[in-house]
């Protein structure tokens, strides 16, 4: 009697035991799946945060910059590598990325793009100090190798009838000589007539030529020294295009 009472006993602790692992195993269970499901709620949110890449503001929009896509689009929702991605701003240039970019990554994620990429005239900033934007290694990010088109980048032109006046000689008529003023003012406007298709539009126009092309070379020599490819630049359009690594 005493054995099957032991007997007995030694069973009920082993179910006791067994129901308790059984326990144990299911709330460990029970918290790996709630783990994983917070984790893959974090996941998603960091997905959904980073598939929100640059963003163009209002006051981004007011100072004429836009965003495009390689598919023409405009949308903020990115896939991971964005190919052909560019940064334009109206009537100052873009700046067309020649290799593809994640625009998934921390840094850019919501980032505003007039912040981190500015456009000014004749010049681009990626990453400037006062940008606040954290600038990764070369080959990150939009430290990559893009073509630069800027707009207005003419030689400055001359000033029209600013020459040095001549100095006043003896017996010639004196500023305050009405008489003297007059007929001076008629010979001027004599001669301004026949200007234009005489010797001195020839002469504006080997002026304007010589011009254009010291400017050019100047826009050539900037371009190698910032160790760029020179595409184009044509001095009467004003647009000087070329490639970098950024």
């Amino acid at each position: 009697s005493t054995a099957k009472e032991q007997t007995s006993e030694e069973r009920m602790h082993k179910a006791w035991d067994d129901a308790f692992k059984a326990r144990q195993a299911k709330s460990q269970q029970q918290t790996q799946q709630q783990q994983q499901q917070r984790e893959e709620e974090v996941e998603k949110k960091e997905e959904e945060e980073l598939s929100i890449g640059p963003v163009v503001t209002a006051g981004a929009q007011a100072a004429g910059y836009s965003m495009q896509f390689g598919d023409g689009s405009t949308t903020h929702v990115t896939p991971r590598l964005v190919r052909d991605f560019t940064v334009t701003r109206a009537g100052l240039g873009s700046i067309r990325w020649l290799d593809p970019v994640n625009l998934r990554v921390p840094h850019l994620s919501r980032a505003e793009i007039d912040r981190v990429v500015r456009i000014e005239h004749g010049a681009v900033f990626i990453y400037s100090e006062e940008c606040g934007v954290h600038c990764p290694a070369p080959g990150q990010g939009l430290k990559k190798r893009a073509e630069v088109t800027l707009y207005g980048c003419h030689p400055r032109p001359t000033k029209e009838g600013n020459a040095r006046p001549e100095p006043v000689k003896e017996g010639s008529p004196k500023p305050n000589n009405k008489e003297g003023n007059d007929e001076n003012n008629k010979n001027e406007r004599k001669t301004s007539g026949a200007t234009p298709g005489g010797a001195g539009g020839e002469h504006h126009a080997e002026v304007a030529a010589a011009r254009n092309a010291k400017y050019t070379l100047r826009v050539m020599k900037q371009t190698a020294r910032m160790g760029a490819e020179l595409i184009e630049y044509d001095a009467d359009t004003g647009v000087w295009r070329f490639a970098l690594q950024l």
